[in-house]
């Protein structure tokens, strides 16, 4: 799941085709902001800004429940 997030970003967003109904969920500092891909395998999340040696965890889980996850550095 590649992802590119920078530092003072606010939206992700990304593509992923045939996987309609799975939920991408991004978590920082406690807090937890997600979306569900829609038919067209978009979706989209709004961040507060991010700061330089932040961590994010993104955790995927598609409707059958398998869940991938991922941390990514500030």
């Amino acid at each position: 799941f590649p992802v590119t997030i920078s530092q003072g970003q606010t939206n992700i967003s990304g593509n992923l085709a045939n996987e309609a109904g799975t939920e991408v969920q991004f978590s920082t500092e406690g807090n937890v902001y997600s979306d569900t891909i829609d038919e067209n395998g978009d979706w989209a999340v709004a961040l507060p800004p991010l700061n330089y040696g932040q961590t994010i965890n993104v955790n995927i889980t598609d409707i059958a429940g398998n869940t991938r996850q991922e941390d990514y550095n500030i």
